[in-house]
């Protein structure tokens, strides 16, 4: 998985939810999705609500810091 997925960014936008933010190496493999929502879904035993989005960029911090962890609530 690593090396289909170029950049990801974990964001917990609820106390039972997370989303990850990946950029595909392939811009076009859309199979990426399901793959990282199966294995995500795994470590937390189905406990977890993971959605997977193909994004274009990821959020910086002020600095232009990118953060793999987001915490939203």
């Amino acid at each position: 998985m690593a090396m289909r997925v170029r950049q990801f960014q974990i964001v917990h936008s609820a106390p039972y939810s997370i989303v990850v933010r990946i950029i595909p190496s392939d811009p076009d493999d859309q199979s990426i999705v399901s793959v990282v929502q199966q294995r995500i879904s795994k470590v937390f035993s189905g406990d977890v609500d993971v959605r997977v989005n193909i994004v274009s960029d990821m959020t910086t911090t002020k600095r232009g810091k990118r953060e793999s962890y987001v915490r939203e609530f």
